[in-house]
């Protein structure tokens, strides 16, 4: 992934991209995006980013040189640090996925080992070495439920497809979990909720599977992705031969699935599959969706509410059993407002007051000096 939405909690968006000057960064103002500033010169466009509730983003990527690097702001500056220094010196595809689960941040990735493919699982600030998961073939994808535990997908070096899960409360990963298909799965993309969901390409049909059933979904797809907006549950993917994208609902917790709707990007638009990175403050509940950037301003296809930013700060979550604050009628809001302007008066006033007395003080000490 090259390219993703940062959202602050309010105020503030961020782009990030891969291009000739390496991983870089704008911010997105008044809706659309402004000058980029290179951020990590030799990095490669394979990289993921989310952001805390503190506004600290975090990212991991590599260097040229093959090195996994760990960066996140510290107020208004960047740190860098050295995850894994690479043995073969160059870069391969490693796949980055970065949850949050609670303070402590999880770094899923593949290594080159033996000539296979290490899935590999890294929680900073609690191990210095991370924890090998399982060898696999082609990609993995991977994602976090509601609860923290941490899912993923891929195929076994037995050509097996299946998922594993990552037990938060207990800290292991569990049994491996096959998965029937009616052929082999490329662009593997997974999502949890109540039970799995598994979307990706065979045979070019793009299918959503479950336990219960295998579904087909659209055709001529690639990299499909799932969005969750409100209780509906899409399958988003590309057509790279039409250049469009395609997206599919279900409103049955994906039993089933519409027929496909088609998507258009503006002309001389290309599309583009972002990532999306915010807080848990921000309503959305999906990590992906297609979109494109036209004349500087970024579009997303059904998320379109994900790039209105607040320009006011969150409310605090209640304490939980704390009582909802009484519901204030229109007339109460006058008079309370009437209120503050005179408390800032009076504010204003002491505060001019105590002006007068600290100088009124400052020329009688003048005159009792002796000369």
């Amino acid at each position: 992934m090259s390219e993703y939405f940062v959202k602050h909690s309010f105020g503030t968006m961020r782009h990030f991209c891969h291009n000739s000057r390496g991983i870089c960064f704008c911010n997105i103002l008044n809706g659309q995006t402004g000058e980029y500033e290179s951020l990590v010169g030799n990095g490669q466009k394979d990289f993921d980013v989310i952001i805390d509730d503190a506004e600290t983003i975090h990212m991991v990527c590599q260097d040229d040189a093959g090195n996994i690097l760990y960066i996140k702001t510290e107020g208004m500056n960047w740190e860098k640090y050295t995850l894994l220094q690479s043995k073969s010196y160059s870069p391969h595809q490693k796949h980055f996925r970065l949850f949050r689960v609670g303070n402590l941040i999880n770094i899923l990735y593949a290594i080159d080992y033996k000539g296979k493919k290490l899935l590999t699982h890294h929680i900073l600030e609690t191990s210095d070495v991370p924890d090998a998961v399982d060898c696999f073939e082609g990609e993995f994808a991977a994602t976090k439920d509601e609860n923290g535990n941490l899912y993923v997908v891929y195929e076994s070096l037995g050509g097996v497809l299946g998922w594993r899960k990552y037990t938060w409360s207990k800290k292991v990963w569990e049994d491996f979990v096959p998965v029937s298909t009616s052929g082999r799965l490329i662009h593997p993309y997974i999502y949890a909720d109540e039970k799995i969901h598994i979307t990706g390409v065979v045979d070019n049909t793009v299918v959503s599977i479950t336990q219960e059933a295998e579904i087909k979904v659209g055709e001529g797809g690639s990299r499909p992705v799932f969005i969750k907006s409100g209780n509906s549950l899409y399958v988003m993917w590309e057509n790279k031969r039409e250049g469009r994208v395609w997206a599919s609902v279900s409103n049955n917790g994906g039993a089933t699935f519409q027929n496909p709707t088609e998507f258009m990007a503006g002309r001389f638009s290309p599309i583009k599959l972002f990532g999306l990175a915010y807080t848990s403050f921000e309503s959305c509940q999906s990590r992906h969706c297609y979109g494109y950037i036209k004349d500087n301003i970024a579009s997303l296809y059904v998320l379109s509410d994900f790039m209105k930013i607040s320009m006011t700060p969150p409310k605090p979550a209640m304490p939980q059993g704390a009582a909802a604050p009484p519901v204030r009628q229109e007339g109460d809001a006058v008079e309370l407002t009437k209120l503050k302007i005179q408390l800032q008066g009076i504010h204003d006033s002491l505060t001019k007051l105590g002006s007068r007395i600290d100088m009124l003080d400052k020329r009688v000490k003048g005159l009792e000096t002796p000369k």
